[in-house]
């Protein structure tokens, strides 16, 4: 993950490419997301350069840099250093006016430099998100069933930024995502071979059946209120059983 990593250093990452796992050293911090025509930054600046400082200050958050910029007038000279193709550069820049970009009165005088910035980590998902997601049945059949509890719910925000559909369509997938797993979450549940859930009673069905097939074949003296005992002390403990399946992962750990 990239929360906790510092702005302007480099840093060791993993990364997941849908197949596997690999290890890289990036540097990390701000990079050049657009760059506006006929601005300062235009030719000079390019997408994909990480900003480092500007006149000699680090430059370790969006803040910082519009800190940096708000105080600035046109016709300021602004030094930056930057992190291209694998190394460091420097270069100067005159600002032009604000307002001949941003037509608001109070852009006028302003200094304006002419990029937009992006944090690398507003670009990239949980290392684990998208193996979770591409391999849903990896290590549990129940994690599908389970994954707004995972951080797939319903996708993440730092991935849900970087498009602009109409809102209405965020609106929308958001609702049939919850439909589809709210519903597939009870299905998985309702199969559950515990009574009074639906699988239960198949189970209590099956056994029955089984059962009623062992006596006309053995041909036992067992009547029907003997059978029915049976098919219920069996389907309490296959109950049980299930439930003490489900309940383990949360008891084992507090044992310990």
């Amino acid at each position: 993950q990239l929360d906790n990593l510092s702005l302007c250093e480099f840093h060791n990452i993993t990364y997941f490419d849908g197949d596997s796992y690999h290890n890289k050293k990036i540097f990390y911090g701000l990079m050049v997301a657009n760059v506006v025509k006929k601005s300062p930054a235009e030719g000079n600046l390019h997408l994909g350069d990480i900003i480092c400082d500007i006149n000699n200050v680090t430059i370790i958050s969006k803040e910082k840099f519009f800190e940096i910029m708000n105080v600035t007038k046109e016709g300021d000279l602004i030094d930056i250093k930057f992190y291209s193709n694998g190394s460091f550069h420097n270069v100067s820049l005159k600002l032009a006016d604000k307002y001949d970009f941003i037509k608001d009165e109070k852009n006028k005088g302003k200094g304006f430099l002419g990029i937009g910035l992006v944090d690398i980590g507003d670009l990239v998902a949980d290392v684990n998100y998208f193996s979770r997601y591409l391999n849903p049945f990896k290590t549990n059949l129940l994690t599908f069933a389970v994954l707004p509890l995972l951080g797939l719910s319903p996708f993440p925000p730092n991935l849900v930024n970087l498009y602009t559909p109409p809102e209405i369509f965020w609106i929308l997938y958001t609702i049939i995502y919850w439909v589809f797993f709210i519903n597939f979450a009870v299905a998985t549940f309702n199969v559950l071979p515990i009574v009074p859930l639906d699988g239960g009673y198949m189970v209590n069905n099956m056994l029955e059946g089984l059962l009623f097939k062992l006596k006309e074949k053995m041909k036992l003296k067992i009547d029907d209120k003997k059978v029915d005992l049976i098919v219920k002390n069996m389907s309490m403990l296959i109950s049980l059983l299930t439930l003490l399946l489900i309940l383990m992962p949360f008891i084992i750990p507090r044992l310990s």
